[in-house]
């Protein structure tokens, strides 16, 4: 049994592996999008701080994107290993970028950005596919292969993916994250899922600020767990309460250390910094784009107000989320009318009765 299970895995990977790759890994050096020049500027001052152990200048930015920044670092020790040495100091990427100076060094910026591309094109299969292993534990085979086929092919995460940005990364790392931590409730308790779990959610906090979602949602997957598996309809007791919080804590514990370890500049002033992020995130959080114009709805505009969000999301989403959105809606209300999926019964406002949930 464990054999044939092994075989399944490596099937499952072997199939996923080149669907994620391919899509991805491409012609990475025929455009540059906006912010690219930004985070390979970001990439060179990381790069440039470490050499020079001066550890708090990798922090550079609210994101923080230290785990894009180590990509670009990566690009830069393959393209051009003596850039930190060569260059005078840090660049102030608010006016000027760090082209300029690899192209008078006579390295070209397209390069060193297709290369820090493919690194991080390889880094988002890998978790991808780390994510359909913890996925097919769950849901079983055919399940964990249909779902990461159509992330595979979901245009706005290929689109995504193939840059020097943060957002691929961060949530590929978040949904590794959760499915590890969902392993480790219902699939044995294995420790090393605590771990893996952890250690991405460690990854994802030091890629984006959002993945910080993952503390209070993990929390709650921890007190929803413990509520199921009760006995009877008794109270639950403190020991009971205390034995459940142990691995949430040890989850964040893993994900602490793996921030820390990882982020050079917590190792100097964690306190200053970790106060100016918060400052920075709040303060982004509450004026939004107003510094920045947005393409919206086929006009460029300063705020485009609430509908940004529907409406970009019905341009985001592909056809192939549509049939699963409807068949989870009547799922849903059929269960609120007491009837099975497939009834096609008369109970007004139950939508059971609407084709798309009939029996065939």
């Amino acid at each position: 049994m464990a054999g044939q299970s092994r075989w399944r895995t490596l099937g499952l990977l072997a199939v996923l592996g080149p669907a994620i790759w391919l899509p991805r890994g491409l012609a990475l050096d025929r455009f540059v999008t906006v912010d690219e020049p930004s985070w390979l500027t970001f990439s060179g001052n990381f790069y440039q701080a470490l050499a020079h152990a001066e550890f708090a200048h990798t922090f550079q930015i609210v994101h923080p994107g230290v785990t894009t920044t180590w990509v670009g670092t990566a690009a830069l020790l393959w393209r051009y290993p003596a850039y930190a040495k060569d260059v005078p100091g840090q660049v102030n990427w608010v006016e000027q970028e760090i082209g300029p100076f690899l192209q008078a060094q006579g390295h070209d910026p397209v390069d060193v950005l297709a290369t820090a591309r493919a690194i991080m094109v390889l880094g988002i299969t890998v978790t991808l596919g780390l994510a359909s292993v913890a996925a097919a534990r769950l849901a079983g085979f055919a399940a964990a292969l249909l779902g990461f086929l159509l992330i595979a092919a979901d245009p706005f995460h290929i689109a995504l993916s193939r840059v020097l940005h943060v957002d691929a990364l961060a949530s590929s790392l978040m949904l590794l994250a959760l499915l590890a931590y969902l392993n480790y409730l219902h699939r044995g308790r294995r420790g090393r899922d605590l771990v893996v779990s952890g250690v991405a959610a460690g990854l994802a906090w030091l890629t984006k600020v959002p993945a910080l979602f993952l503390v209070p949602f993990i929390g709650a997957l921890t007190l929803r767990h413990l509520w199921s598996v009760r006995h009877g309809p008794r109270r639950v007791s403190l020991g009971e309460v205390g034995a459940a919080a142990r691995p949430f804590v040890l989850w964040g514990a893993v994900g602490l250390l793996v921030f820390v370890i990882v982020w050079p500049a917590m190792w100097v002033d964690p306190v200053t910094i970790l106060r100016t992020m918060a400052r920075d995130a709040l303060g982004l959080a509450k004026s939004g784009h107003q510094e920045a114009p947005l393409f919206f709805n086929g006009a460029i505009v300063r705020d485009p107000g609430w509908l940004f969000y529907p409406i970009t999301y019905l341009w985001r989403t592909t056809l192939s989320c549509w049939p699963g959105w409807h068949w989870l809606r009547c799922r849903s209300a059929c269960r609120g009318c007491g009837r099975p999926s497939g009834h096609t019964g008369s109970r007004r406002g139950c939508c059971c009765s609407s084709p798309c949930c009939s029996p065939s």
